[in-house]
């Protein structure tokens, strides 16, 4: 009798990242979030001082499903802290090299 091979393991191919509406990067140093009963709103801003008078700019608004929003925070807590972590490291290693 054939042995039976145990699952297959698969890693999905994943389309290449199309931009047909020329998106773009922006800076902001500044965010707004409201949340509705379905939707949360993020809205990007950019404070600019320019000789001692504050403007506040738009760089971008994005609406997306609850759901969603809290699945994005989770990604980015995990990130900030894996990112603080690898941060702290190199001070630490840098921090050991000097005289």
């Amino acid at each position: 009798m054939p042995k039976k091979d145990g699952p297959k393991s698969v890693t999905p191919e994943l389309p290449p990242v199309l931009n047909p509406d020329g998106v773009r990067s922006v800076y902001c140093n500044n965010m707004e979030v409201t949340m509705g009963a379905m939707d949360t709103r993020l809205t990007f801003n950019e404070i600019i001082a320019d000789q001692g008078k504050l403007s506040i700019e738009r760089r971008a608004h994005i609406v997306t499903p609850n759901k969603h929003f809290h699945a994005m925070v989770k990604v980015l807590v995990d990130y900030a802290a894996k990112a603080q972590a690898q941060l702290d490291a190199m001070e630490k290693a840098t921090e050991a090299k000097k005289p």
